[in-house]
């Protein structure tokens, strides 16, 4: 069985991307069909996963886009009405993401061992948020799943165009910062050197903004393993605190808050 790159058109003529596992093209394009999406292109995916080998299986991750097309997948698959547990293993065969695999997986020996759908995707809450399970629950309660995943699929569709304005919105002041970022260490690193060495040669006394440049330097160059101890104690600090709900809160109220972006972060 092959990797497959697509991309297709919606019914609202909007461009997704994926990936698929199948045996030729023409499977994947009818695959494609019976979901209501026109095929535009199909390739065989590159083989860069591979070369990575186990690394990239450790940390691969199920990406929103994946995400999606698991509930695209899934609202097809009972709308036709078969069983839960044969459309969780034909998804699980089909999908080329390694750690959404597992999880079908893990999903599969947790209802045969008598946990409801709902039960089974709260265990794996780094792929089905709160929202998610909630609405399946209720699907499963009413006997309205088909209809529940219909609508989650909207919903997924929705979310992840906000998700591409979003990064499109952001790409161009990211790249500026970063490039800000790389200016200053560079300056630091390569440049002060040569001036510092100049300056040392006459009594003047340097300006307080060039003494700056130059301590910066110096910590920079003699102290930069307690400079990256700093930034990890307080990447650690800053996880463990957005961990609790005051920490969530604050740190949601202030992502809201900042001008420009927060009302895009808030729809998205």
């Amino acid at each position: 069985m092959k990797n497959f790159e697509y991309k297709a058109r919606d019914k609202e003529g909007q461009l997704i991307r994926g990936s698929m596992a199948s045996e030729t093209a023409q499977l994947v394009a009818a695959k494609l069909e019976f979901m209501g999406y026109l095929p535009v292109e199909i390739v065989v995916s590159a083989r860069a996963r591979d070369f990575v080998g186990p690394f990239w299986k450790r940390w691969a991750k199920v990406r929103f886009a994946d995400l999606n097309f698991f509930t695209r997948q899934l609202f097809t698959l009972q709308r036709a009405g078969l069983p839960l547990l044969g459309s969780l293993n034909a998804i699980k065969a089909q999908s080329s993401n390694d750690a959404l695999k597992k999880s079908i997986e893990q999903m599969v020996r947790d209802i045969e061992s008598g946990l409801t759908l709902s039960d089974a995707m709260a265990r794996h809450g780094n792929i089905f948020n709160p929202l998610y399970v909630s609405m399946i629950k209720t699907g499963e309660i009413s006997g309205r799943l088909p209809e529940i995943l219909n609508r989650l699929t909207t919903l997924g569709d929705s979310e992840e165009k906000i998700q591409r304005r979003l990064k499109a919105a952001v790409r161009y002041p990211f790249i500026v910062v970063a490039s800000i970022f790389a200016g200053f260490f560079a300056l630091i690193a390569f440049v002060v050197p040569r001036f510092s060495s100049i300056y040392s040669q006459f009594e003047t006394p340097l300006p307080f903004p060039t003494q700056i440049l130059i301590l910066t330097h110096y910590i920079l160059v003699h102290f930069w393993w307690l400079f990256l101890m700093g930034i990890g104690v307080l990447v650690y600090a800053f996880r463990f605190f957005i961990k609790t709900s005051a920490g969530r809160r604050t740190w949601d109220g202030f992502c809201i808050g900042i001008p420009i972006f927060g009302p895009l972060i808030l729809k998205m």
